[in-house]
């Protein structure tokens, strides 16, 4: 899946652990990382890969309460929804821990 960073294609590899790992510019590092858990919450919650990407890329908001060296970031899907991605930024990679949708009010 060609993710639009202008860099050439994007090279798509599964982990041992059931995620994925993409090779494209995001956050100053070259690899993001989807564990098995954000992959299961991406298709239970109909979110794609694509979205992912622009969540992180250009978050609205940013700062969102998580646990410890996660972050936790969101962008809105018109007034009612948004998608909050909690992720790790490691050395080498951006690792995406989960995903959710938000329902507001």
């Amino acid at each position: 899946m060609k993710h639009g960073n202008g860099d050439g294609p994007d090279v798509t590899v599964p982990t041992a652990a059931g995620g994925r790992i993409i090779h494209l510019s995001i956050l100053g590092v070259n690899v993001l990382e989807l564990t098995k858990h954000a992959i299961d919450q991406m298709r239970i919650r109909e979110v794609k890969e694509d979205e992912v990407i622009r969540v992180i890329r250009g978050p609205q908001v940013k700062n969102l309460a998580t646990q410890g060296n996660r972050e936790r970031v969101r962008r809105f899907r018109g007034t009612k929804r948004a998608v909050d991605v909690v992720f790790e930024r490691l050395p080498d990679r951006i690792r995406v821990i989960t995903v959710i949708v938000i329902s507001l009010p």
